[in-house]
């Protein structure tokens, strides 16, 4: 481990920095549960600082890995735990961005949450690239709730109609709590909101170096929280290796998660007699 420390959330949505949720990580599993004790303890800190009372919420750890960039200007880092608080923060960043109303006192703040959810680079076509990418089934629905009002593909796009669409993906609902939480808010009090969630918000950040384990680490440490069933452990150990993971995608990706219904089908505990 190269490095572990307290960290502002800030610090991770600056520059080219770009993580990417790994091949033997879950999907998005946070519930209504999870959301609500999230935004209720942000929205405490966010009281006590207009309060001018100085208060931090710790919403846990971190742990990324470097990866060797595609190219020069990249910084990839491999998303090795955190993709659950991670993804919750840049959906309610992009809620609070989505619900700025258009007025001359706050006429940069909609653009520097944009910022806050790209990565700063483009590539030679002049595509900005998102600040965390997703896998498989929850990589269509991220990718889309954060590219609404960046390109020209979203001119006319119905939000409303594309949530009501799309109600059982759990990104969506995560997506759609926040942005419910947050449309009373005026521009001056989003703009607070921002603020404390990116400098009052810290994570413990630890950095791995390029020979440790970080499939091991991952599933130590979600045995502590939310367990992994039985067929992820399986599946992360035998497709930990890098050059196989072609076979999951060509074999069994469409038997474990080509839809959300076969999604929630594994992860749905089954029983024999008392048995789980």
């Amino acid at each position: 481990m190269i490095s572990a420390q307290k960290e502002k959330l800030n610090s991770f949505f600056q520059g080219a920095m770009r993580y990417v949720v790994p091949f033997f990580q879950r999907p998005y599993v946070w519930d209504l549960e999870n959301w609500d004790n999230m935004w209720e303890s942000i929205l405490e800190t966010y009281r006590f600082y207009q309060q001018e009372k100085d208060k931090e919420h710790f919403i846990g750890t971190l742990i990324i890995k470097q990866v060797p960039a595609k190219k020069i200007n990249e910084s990839n880092y491999d998303l090795i735990d955190g993709q659950q608080r991670i993804t919750s923060i840049a959906l309610l960043l992009k809620s609070i961005e989505l619900n700025v109303k258009k007025d001359d006192e706050f006429p940069e703040l909609k653009s520097q949450l944009q910022k806050l959810l790209t990565s700063a680079f483009k590539d030679d076509r002049g595509n900005l690239h998102h600040r965390i990418e997703h896998n498989r089934i929850d990589k269509p629905y991220f990718e889309k709730i954060i590219s609404i009002g960046l390109i020209n593909d979203n001119v006319g796009f119905d939000i409303e109609e594309y949530l009501s669409k799309n109600t059982e993906n759990l990104i969506i609902k995560s997506f759609q709590y926040f942005l419910n939480k947050t449309k009373n808010f005026s521009n001056e009090e989003l703009s607070e909101l921002k603020d404390v969630i990116l400098h009052k918000v810290p994570v413990i950040s630890m950095l791995l170096e390029q020979d440790d384990d970080e499939q091991e680490i991952f599933d130590t440490i979600n045995s502590l929280g939310v367990k992994l069933t039985t067929s992820e452990l399986l599946k992360n150990y035998i497709f930990k290796e890098r050059d196989i993971q072609s076979c999951y995608e060509k074999y069994w990706f469409d038997v474990f998660e080509a839809d959300e219904e076969i999604r929630v089908f594994w992860n749905t505990d089954k029983t024999s007699g008392r048995v789980f």
